[in-house]
């Protein structure tokens, strides 16, 4: 979709869905004094969510907080506060609504996904900070989007960690099927690269996918031999995966699950059903240090949610709450570092304005307000809050081995020392080391590494033509010794290659095809009947010389423009 095209349907949106957001109240934590100075603050979430109730009332906890124990403060924040009902383009339509209607300096959201990067633009366009638990990827483009949660990618240095303390150098790899997480491939591959581990093979599974359709990937694995299985998924999906893996006996001795934050963040959420049916999988999750503050917010949590959502109880305070309580705190001192003087709640009187991006103000403050945003040094809920490039530098994740209908941890994974049993380990430890870990089928003993088998025993029957103009590159040779006939050059040396990267073994079988007496066409026809794998080497290559079979072509390799075709 072109950009034009985009910014005019949002215009219309907004249009559309802008008498809705009108109405909404505003939450305003105004001091009576006539001397403070009420700074507006935009907050978008999805309020039919545990999430979002759980952050919206930790920014309200936080603000109060701030301000309880700061009351010589100059300036107060007035939240605005909008529901987004987990509607991309609806938090688009909001963040236009406060911007050019409530005049907002900052605005706090805290999921992003790909489709509301737009907001990211928005925000360099009229310097307004963005805060978000949402992690994109390229934030350095993005000067006015923070980041106040972790970079998801960050924990895969960890498991990379623990996969090679168990010595398993290939997994099979499951991720969610949306923009974000394909864009993240990139950088996971990198890492995982870095630690010579092999990613053997990798699915993509949707949010909406079924019962049914998540059998088939599952089945898919077990034809493989997979034992070693990395997953990186929402835990409401996750939880569908692992009682489907439980029902399909994928959950016994000899399998290995691990799970990252994205599951693990929010699994205590989940059914009590979900945990059983978990039973042995190791999670990665960011690492919440014990306090009085922690504990205290906690049971205010627990308070507020039994008398106005009695369905929702809080167990344990997760990482989102802590994140929007430290975001808001930084925030509050940010703009009083700052010192704006607005004239108290400028636009609530009034008439709402038609959106769109020529009566866009830019904020004469936002640039000083992320300034000090992003060099604030305190220590928060999650201890010492710090950003780096706009990212939250949050480098420590506990290791948790699902047991029961809860997790037990087994150590931890920091920068510093790698995987450790203590949290600070002293000076003789050892890394590497954690506490016992119950594997799936209650067993004590780490799963050894399966190699992926194909489907099929057979051989791959592989077609070369008898004849080729280049023989360094393509050449048949009679073996007298052996009475053999072998064929070999610098194209079956990349060929041999690129199957020894394989993660399974198979077997080879190179058949000489005469092309005197028969056309490629006649060739290509016998892959097409699958009783040959085609290895062609071509001088013309023609798409059309064979269009009525499926066929792929490699890339130009040499510098002779000489092609290999392998179907």
């Amino acid at each position: 979709m072109k950009f034009q095209a985009f910014v005019v349907c949002l215009l219309l949106l907004a249009f559309l869905n802008h008498r809705s957001y009108a109405d909404e109240p505003k939450v305003s934590l105004l001091d009576n004094n006539s001397e403070k100075i009420s700074i507006n603050i935009g907050v978008i979430l999805d309020m039919g969510t545990w999430e979002g109730k759980v952050v919206h009332s930790c920014i309200k906890m936080a603000v109060s907080d701030f301000y309880r124990l700061n009351g010589g403060y100059r300036t107060r924040i007035a939240l605005h506060v909008r529901d987004s009902g987990g509607d991309s383009l609806r938090s688009i339509a909001a963040a236009l609504d406060l911007l050019e209607n409530v005049e907002v300096q900052a605005i706090i959201i805290p999921k992003i996904s790909n489709e509301e990067l737009f907001l990211a633009r928005l925000g360099d366009r009229v310097n307004v900070p963005l805060l978000s638990f949402s992690s994109i990827s390229s934030p350095n483009e993005h000067p006015y989007f923070v980041q106040v949660a972790e970079d998801e990618n960050t924990q895969f240095h960890g498991i990379a960690a623990f996969l090679k303390a168990l010595r398993w150098k290939s997994f099979v790899f499951l991720y969610e099927d949306n923009a974000d997480a394909r864009q993240a491939q990139t950088y996971i591959h990198d890492i995982l690269q870095e630690n010579h581990l092999n990613v053997a093979y990798q699915t993509a599974i949707s949010l909406q996918a079924t019962d049914n359709q998540i059998i088939n990937e599952l089945h898919k694995l077990m034809e493989m031999k997979a034992s070693i299985i990395l997953i990186h998924l929402s835990s409401s999906l996750a939880s569908k995966v692992f009682l489907n893996a439980k029902i399909l006996g994928m959950m016994t001795k000899g399998f290995a699950w691990i799970v990252t934050s994205k599951t693990m963040n929010l699994l205590d959420w989940e059914d009590s059903s979900v945990y059983e049916s978990m039973e042995g999988v190791i999670g990665f999750r960011y690492y919440i240090p014990p306090s009085n503050n922690t504990r205290n917010l906690t049971l205010r949590l627990r308070r507020e949610f039994q008398h106005n959502e009695s369905n929702m109880e809080i167990r344990e305070l997760n990482v989102f709450g802590l994140w929007a309580y430290d975001a808001a705190s930084v925030l509050a001192e940010a703009v009083e570092r700052v010192g704006i003087e607005l004239s108290q709640n400028s636009s609530a009187g009034a008439e709402p304005k038609q959106l769109g991006f020529a009566t866009l103000k830019v904020s004469n403050s936002g640039s000083d307000i992320l300034s000090k945003i992003v060099s604030s040094t305190f220590t928060g809920l999650l201890g010492k809050f710090q950003l780096s490039f706009g990212k939250s530098v949050l480098e420590m994740y506990e290791v948790l081995n699902v047991i029961g209908n809860g997790e037990r941890r087994v150590g931890f994974w920091t920068s510093a020392h790698g995987l450790t049993e203590k949290i600070n380990p002293s000076i003789n430890s050892s890394s590497g080391i954690l506490e016992t870990i119950i594997w799936p089928g209650f067993s004590s003993t780490a799963p050894k590494k399966r190699w992926l088998l194909q489907k099929s025993a057979k051989s791959f029957r592989i077609a070369v033509p008898e004849k080729a103009t280049f023989p360094e590159l393509l050449s048949w040779d009679y073996d007298q010794q052996r009475g053999a006939t072998t064929v070999s050059g610098f194209c079956i040396d990349v060929f041999r290659a690129a199957v020894d990267r394989l993660p399974y073994k198979i077997s080879i079988e190179y058949i000489p095809f005469d092309t005197d007496h028969y056309s490629y066409n006649d060739l290509i026809y016998q892959v097409y009947e699958q009783v040959y794998i085609l290895f062609k080497l071509s001088e013309n290559i023609s798409r059309g010389n064979s269009h009525n079979f499926e066929h792929e072509f490699s890339l130009c390799h040499n510098r002779k423009n000489v092609h290999v075709i392998v179907i």
